[in-house]
């Protein structure tokens, strides 16, 4: 999956977002999650930047913690990720390819 490509089907509106580095993922899920694919998180406090797992492709983040996330994955800079985050998670959730 794409973040961009979930967020145009969304209809989500492309001046809340700037996305750099773009990375394909599999799943979404939340720092502490412990799965075996690919997956896009997100970070709303610094103290959970050194938590990203390894199989982290994407982060949603604010633009001050994205200039500190040292990691190799694409970024999904917002003002508000949590609720990005969640957002895109609800969408999924009726979609049959998400499981």
């Amino acid at each position: 999956m794409r973040l961009s490509d979930i967020l145009k089907t969304m209809k989500f509106d492309d001046t809340r977002y700037n996305i750099k580095n773009e990375k394909e993922f599999q799943t979404l899920g939340i720092v502490a999650s412990n799965v075996n694919m690919s997956m896009c998180t997100f970070v709303d406090d610094e103290k959970y930047i050194d938590l990203i797992p390894g199989n982290t492709n994407m982060v949603i983040t604010t633009l001050p913690l994205a200039k500190i996330i040292k990691k190799d994955c694409g970024i999904c800079i917002t003002e508000q990720p949590r609720l990005l985050f969640f957002s895109i998670h609800n969408h999924l959730v009726n979609s049959k390819e998400y499981c």
